[in-house]
């Protein structure tokens, strides 16, 4: 079929308007003349498809250069117009669609799907070097382009994200699958020795505690009794507990006591090491983001809208 088929411009109407983004009314019985490109399966590759009126007005298809019902692919084309000359350039020339970035979404490695014979070691290495791959003609790419500025820059760079999102969700599955019986087989272990060690863990905690005012008592005592004779009380054994093994002894810590909230937090109110704590910037953000979308005016803060690519 050559372009002098396209003879009368308003059968094309739908697809010159739809080739600028202006899509008009679809209807399933209604196929538009044009030139159109639809997947071949889930995420199968894109195939090249005309519609056309022949010299004896019969509505005619090409899908991938084989004669279709115009009918039965409509409605999978009518969003996915193509210019003449990528038509051309596809059909005609065997080259690539300008967005193609090699292969289809799926990986060499998922066919098997997962669980199948090859080892997880081999199938990490085989994802990696697919994904080092990708990685260096992507690059290449953005190089090339510089910066994306078109349409079709902007479906290049969208094919190469979702390649990487299928390559994650590959290597995601793998992994899972993979650790999965190691996973199960270490909760059972935790699940026979759970009750032996905390039943352990629970008895030492339970008689040192037990132990504690005596020992608290005691040390009051050699302490007293160490002034009484001139001694110096840092210079004494302090009181332990227990003949064999480790002896149980007091261990000392300071720990803060905050007797007036208020005169502390003021104390450090004007402290820039407060402000340049992650932590706290963090808190300050997040009430403050509660607070101005429950209405209120918060000074110094208010919500702009961002927008990323997802």
């Amino acid at each position: 079929m050559s372009k002098s088929t396209c003879i009368t411009p308003t059968p094309y109407t739908y697809w010159y308007n739809a080739l600028s983004g202006q899509f008009g009314p679809v209807h399933e019985n209604d196929p538009q003349c044009g030139y159109y490109r639809m997947r071949q399966g889930k995420n199968g590759p894109w195939l090249p498809v005309a519609i056309w009126y022949d010299d004896s007005g019969t509505l005619l298809c090409l899908k991938a250069a084989i004669h279709v019902n115009p009918h039965d692919v409509w409605t999978w084309v009518c969003r996915n117009p193509v210019s003449y000359e990528i038509y051309v350039s596809v059909t005609e020339k065997g080259k690539g669609w300008p967005d193609d970035i090699g292969g289809g979404t799926e990986t060499s490695s998922s066919v098997n799907g997962v669980g199948h014979n090859s080892s997880g070691v081999y199938e990490a290495e085989s994802l990696l070097e697919e994904i080092e791959a990708l990685s260096k003609s992507a690059t290449g790419w953005l190089e090339t382009v510089a910066s994306i500025t078109t349409q079709g820059d902007a479906d290049k760079g969208a094919n190469y994200a979702e390649r990487f999102a299928s390559l994650e969700t590959r290597a995601e599955e793998v992994r899972t699958f993979e650790k999965r019986p190691s996973i199960e087989e270490g909760r059972k272990i935790d699940g026979r020795w759970k009750k032996v060690i905390v039943g352990a863990s629970e008895g030492k905690a339970r008689m040192k505690k037990a132990i504690e005012p005596y020992l608290l008592s005691e040390r009051v005592r050699l302490i007293e009794g160490a002034r009484g004779v001139g001694i110096d009380p840092s210079t004494i054994d302090p009181p332990r507990a227990g003949t064999g093994g480790r002896r149980i002894g007091l261990r000392s810590r300071n720990v803060l006591r905050v007797a007036d909230e208020t005169a502390l937090i003021s104390h450090y109110t004007a402290d820039q090491r407060l402000w340049s704590d992650r932590a706290v910037k963090d808190a300050v953000m997040r009430y403050a983001e509660q607070d101005i979308i429950a209405g209120l005016a918060i000074k110094g803060a208010e919500l702009v809208e961002e927008f990323t690519a997802v």
